[in-house]
Protein backbone atom coordinates (compact mmCIF):
# COMPACT_ATOMS: atom_id res chain seq x y z
CA UNK A 1 0.00 0.00 0.00
CA UNK A 2 1.12 3.50 -0.61
CA UNK A 3 2.04 5.60 2.40
CA UNK A 4 0.24 8.04 3.72
CA UNK A 5 2.42 10.57 3.32
CA UNK A 6 2.91 9.95 -0.41
CA UNK A 7 0.99 12.84 -2.25
CA UNK A 8 -2.06 10.78 -4.09
CA UNK A 9 -2.78 11.04 -7.99
CA UNK A 10 -5.34 12.87 -8.84
CA UNK A 11 -7.38 10.69 -11.14
CA UNK A 12 -9.48 12.26 -13.93
CA UNK A 13 -11.36 10.57 -17.10
CA UNK A 14 -9.36 11.20 -19.79
CA UNK A 15 -7.62 9.89 -22.64
CA UNK A 16 -4.53 7.52 -21.17
CA UNK A 17 -6.47 6.47 -17.80
CA UNK A 18 -6.14 3.03 -18.27
CA UNK A 19 -2.66 3.28 -18.55
CA UNK A 20 -2.37 5.36 -15.17
CA UNK A 21 -4.69 2.77 -13.45
CA UNK A 22 -2.71 -0.30 -14.89
CA UNK A 23 0.31 1.36 -13.19
CA UNK A 24 -1.21 2.14 -9.75
CA UNK A 25 -2.66 -1.67 -10.02
CA UNK A 26 0.87 -2.51 -10.43
CA UNK A 27 2.02 -0.53 -7.59
CA UNK A 28 -0.53 -1.93 -4.95
CA UNK A 29 -3.83 -3.37 -4.39
CA UNK A 30 -4.45 -0.48 -2.60
CA UNK A 31 -4.25 3.14 -3.86
CA UNK A 32 -5.01 6.34 -2.50
CA UNK A 33 -6.12 8.64 -4.92
CA UNK A 34 -7.78 12.10 -5.55
CA UNK A 35 -11.29 11.95 -7.20
CA UNK A 36 -12.47 15.37 -8.61
CA UNK A 37 -9.50 17.38 -7.30
CA UNK A 38 -11.09 17.37 -4.26
CA UNK A 39 -12.12 13.56 -2.43
CA UNK A 40 -9.66 11.75 -1.32
CA UNK A 41 -10.29 8.28 -1.55
CA UNK A 42 -9.04 4.93 -1.82
CA UNK A 43 -8.84 2.73 -5.02
CA UNK A 44 -9.15 -1.35 -5.40
CA UNK A 45 -6.85 -2.60 -8.19
CA UNK A 46 -7.68 -6.14 -7.64
CA UNK A 47 -11.44 -7.66 -9.30
CA UNK A 48 -11.62 -10.22 -6.07
CA UNK A 49 -11.05 -6.87 -3.48
CA UNK A 50 -13.53 -4.52 -5.36
CA UNK A 51 -16.17 -8.10 -5.74
CA UNK A 52 -15.67 -8.37 -1.76
CA UNK A 53 -16.34 -4.46 -1.10
CA UNK A 54 -19.38 -4.04 -3.46
CA UNK A 55 -20.70 -6.51 -0.86
CA UNK A 56 -19.90 -4.87 2.64
CA UNK A 57 -22.34 -3.11 4.48
CA UNK A 58 -19.99 -1.10 6.25
CA UNK A 59 -18.41 0.42 3.31
CA UNK A 60 -20.30 3.42 1.05
CA UNK A 61 -21.12 5.00 -2.36
CA UNK A 62 -22.61 7.79 -0.83
CA UNK A 63 -20.99 10.95 -0.43
CA UNK A 64 -23.38 12.68 2.08
CA UNK A 65 -23.29 9.52 4.35
CA UNK A 66 -19.37 10.08 3.61
CA UNK A 67 -19.61 13.71 5.11
CA UNK A 68 -18.63 15.00 1.56
CA UNK A 69 -20.42 17.98 0.29
CA UNK A 70 -20.94 18.07 -3.16
CA UNK A 71 -21.67 21.47 -3.27
CA UNK A 72 -18.17 22.27 -2.63
CA UNK A 73 -16.45 24.64 -5.16
CA UNK A 74 -13.90 21.97 -6.47
CA UNK A 75 -17.04 19.73 -7.31
CA UNK A 76 -18.99 22.55 -8.62
CA UNK A 77 -15.54 23.70 -11.30
CA UNK A 78 -13.88 20.19 -11.71
CA UNK A 79 -16.81 16.96 -11.36
CA UNK A 80 -19.20 17.61 -14.09
CA UNK A 81 -20.01 14.05 -13.83
CA UNK A 82 -23.81 13.10 -12.78
CA UNK A 83 -22.58 10.01 -11.63
CA UNK A 84 -22.29 11.27 -7.42
CA UNK A 85 -25.93 12.35 -7.60
CA UNK A 86 -26.74 8.56 -9.86
CA UNK A 87 -27.85 5.34 -8.31
CA UNK A 88 -24.19 4.33 -8.56
CA UNK A 89 -23.92 6.93 -5.68
CA UNK A 90 -26.58 5.33 -2.92
CA UNK A 91 -26.62 2.95 -0.43
CA UNK A 92 -29.81 0.49 -0.02
CA UNK A 93 -32.27 0.66 0.63
CA UNK A 94 -32.30 3.13 -1.54
CA UNK A 95 -30.16 1.87 -4.53
CA UNK A 96 -32.26 -1.52 -3.70
CA UNK A 97 -35.85 0.39 -4.31
CA UNK A 98 -34.66 2.15 -7.43
CA UNK A 99 -32.61 -0.77 -8.82
CA UNK A 100 -35.93 -2.44 -8.85
CA UNK A 101 -37.50 -0.14 -10.43
CA UNK A 102 -35.48 -0.07 -13.69
CA UNK A 103 -35.12 -3.74 -14.43
CA UNK A 104 -37.98 -3.63 -15.83
CA UNK A 105 -36.62 -1.07 -18.03
CA UNK A 106 -33.37 -3.48 -18.99
CA UNK A 107 -34.59 -6.47 -19.92
CA UNK A 108 -32.89 -8.57 -22.42
CA UNK A 109 -35.10 -8.03 -24.80
CA UNK A 110 -35.27 -4.56 -24.43
CA UNK A 111 -31.10 -3.93 -24.37
CA UNK A 112 -30.60 -6.15 -27.51
CA UNK A 113 -33.26 -3.60 -29.27
CA UNK A 114 -31.19 -0.99 -27.67
CA UNK A 115 -27.87 -2.38 -28.93
CA UNK A 116 -28.37 -0.38 -32.74
CA UNK A 117 -28.59 2.87 -31.47
CA UNK A 118 -26.20 2.35 -28.47
CA UNK A 119 -23.97 0.89 -31.21
CA UNK A 120 -24.61 4.62 -32.95
CA UNK A 121 -23.70 6.49 -30.16
CA UNK A 122 -20.74 4.35 -29.41
CA UNK A 123 -19.46 4.82 -32.97
CA UNK A 124 -19.67 8.56 -33.20
CA UNK A 125 -18.12 8.94 -29.66
CA UNK A 126 -15.12 6.90 -30.69
CA UNK A 127 -14.83 9.11 -33.93
CA UNK A 128 -14.92 12.37 -31.88
CA UNK A 129 -12.12 11.14 -29.51
CA UNK A 130 -10.04 9.21 -31.86
CA UNK A 131 -8.10 12.44 -33.47
CA UNK A 132 -7.28 13.22 -29.37
CA UNK A 133 -6.20 9.99 -28.75
CA UNK A 134 -4.08 9.65 -32.10
CA UNK A 135 -2.19 13.04 -31.29
CA UNK A 136 -1.77 12.09 -27.79
CA UNK A 137 0.31 8.98 -29.07
CA UNK A 138 2.57 11.07 -31.17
Amino acid sequence: MAPLSARPPVLRMEVGIYDVLRELAAASPVVRVVLHAAITAWLLTRPEDIAAAACDPPLSSDAARLGVNRATPALRTEARSTVKFSIMAMDPPSHSRLRRLMAAAFTPSRVKALQPRIQEIADELVDRIAPLAQHGAS
